[in-house]
């Protein structure tokens, strides 16, 4: 999917796109539309995406105001629901759509009877059924990796006394979501709307769970679901009802990252006190393990969120040293200090990607040279990659496009370099490209296209010597 200007909205007598600092194309450009591109071509022009399955075959989407589902394979596509459907013009859309991890069941929101409903699908025998979700509001909706569990984000009640049901929406200055530009800088000054209920059914049994004080939202390890309960403790239970507690009481934690394919969870312990520091500490079905390291806040969760994969990035200290960017290893269980002079960036399956800042050396004033290298969080080997070039980053799985070099992160593969700007990577590491040189313009770049898939090129061999040195 891509958005392009293909008119002159504005009226100005060029077709032309300039983004301001939030990412919002402005007065100054004409409108942005998003295409779906299947193959070479102009697209299809669409109202927004909704949801993919991982293979890529199954997408989700709004057009001309109706949701439709596209198999990619055939080239065949429905009407889910005649709607209405209006695109979100939210910075922080709720989702509506969402696949099973395989890609058997897809779980979407339409309206029926003057309400919202949920409509789980059997995607290889085409049947849906309606789930009911309880009363209220349906704002969003998620379909755990297994597809087994439902969880919605209902409104209930208007807490806010604005005299109807909305879902909370941050106060932003952040440009809408869909067709969204680079962002340079953006602000929160809080939240609006009513204050949301989390319920979880079941969709073999058809439990439903709904304990606004217990519900870790949306987390699901295979058929159990993860609740804290008013004493601290952070149990997991399955579609019956049956608890098996994970952390104790006596930790208090906080959730750190729900790490299913171990059946573990990492926490930070609040036990003696809300401040600083905080234990980190690995819990799940006869595990209780402290890894020996602290964390400054449980602010610091939403680092460890955004890692992918079981290498997790965050800010930590041992005992009476101070604080330092480590690696959290789920698979082994232990905690890997980052070399030093050195900052993580992405993180893989034993590779994480770091920065290095280096001022220059010939004594000019000028802005440092960030230098690129490849960490085994295993060995402890280093391999150099290369200076950041041309700007632009993006990531599918373990293939990460940083700053003009995509690598693999699940091989600790440099897989080349990019001399053109780009914001899109593909599963074979490719990028993509304008066809045309474009000229250089002030700010972030914007292609307008035509562009095209193009393979990354492999670089000069570099005079930088590897390093090899273990981590300290």
């Amino acid at each position: 999917m891509a958005c392009q200007a293909r008119e002159d909205t504005n009226q100005d007598g060029s077709v032309s796109v300039q983004f301001d600092f939030h990412g919002g194309s402005g007065p100054r450009g004409d409108a942005l539309r998003p295409y779906l591109f299947l193959e070479p071509g102009p697209g299809i022009a669409i109202d927004e995406l909704l949801a993919w399955d991982r293979s890529g075959r199954h997408v989700v989407f709004v057009r001309e105001g109706t949701l439709r589902l596209l198999d990619s394979l055939s080239g065949q596509e429905q009407v889910l629901s005649p709607g209405p459907f209006a695109a979100s013009l939210s910075p922080y859309p709720r989702p509506r759509a969402r696949f099973s991890g395989d890609g058997s069941r897809l779980i979407y929101l339409r309206p029926e009877e003057g309400k919202t409903v949920a409509v789980l699908r059997d995607m290889a025998r085409g049947t849906e059924r309606v789930v009911d979700m309880g009363e209220g509001q349906i704002d969003a909706i998620a379909l755990d990796d297994a597809g087994r569990w439902a969880a919605v984000q209902v409104v209930t009640e208007d807490t806010d006394k604005d005299g109807r049901l909305s879902g909370p929406e941050f106060e932003t200055n952040l440009a809408p979501a869909l067709c969204r530009g680079p962002v340079m800088s953006s602000s929160l000054s809080g939240e609006k709307g009513d204050r949301p209920t989390y319920r979880m059914r079941h969709l073999d049994t058809g439990r439903l769970v709904e304990d606004p004080d217990s519900i870790i939202a949306y987390y699901t390890v295979g058929d159990q679901m993860l609740r804290q309960l008013p004493d601290g403790a952070i149990v997991a239970e399955d579609a019956h009802g049956k608890r098996e507690e994970w952390v104790p009481a006596s930790c208090n934690g906080v959730l750190f990252r729900v790490d299913a394919p171990r059946r573990q969870v990492l926490v930070a312990c609040r036990a003696q006190s809300e401040h600083a520091p905080l234990p980190l500490e690995l819990h799940g079905p006869a595990l209780h393990k402290s890894l020996g390291w602290s964390v400054s806040s449980a602010d610091d969760a939403m680092r460890a969120i955004n890692s992918k994969g079981p290498l997790l990035m965050l800010s930590a200290q041992r005992k009476g040293q101070r604080m330092q960017d480590v690696i959290v290893d789920l698979e082994r269980r232990a905690v890997v200090p980052v070399p030093l002079e050195k900052y993580p960036v992405e993180t893989g399956s034993d590779y994480v990607l770091l920065l290095e800042r280096k001022s220059p050396t010939n004594g000019t004033v000028s802005d440092p040279i960030n230098h690129l290298w490849l960490w085994n969080v295993i060995t402890g080997d280093q391999r150099y990659v290369g200076m950041e070039s041309t700007y632009g980053f993006a990531r599918v799985d373990d293939l990460v496009l940083h700053m003009g070099w995509v690598v693999d992160l699940g091989t600790g593969t440099v897989l080349g370099t990019v001399t053109e700007a780009s914001f899109e990577l593909d599963a074979r590491g490719r990028v993509l490209v304008p066809v045309r040189p474009e000229p250089k313009k002030p700010g972030i770049p914007v292609h307008m296209g035509p562009v095209r898939w193009a393979p990354a090129t492999q670089p000069a061999s570099t005079n930088r010597p590897a390093s090899t040195a273990p981590s300290p």
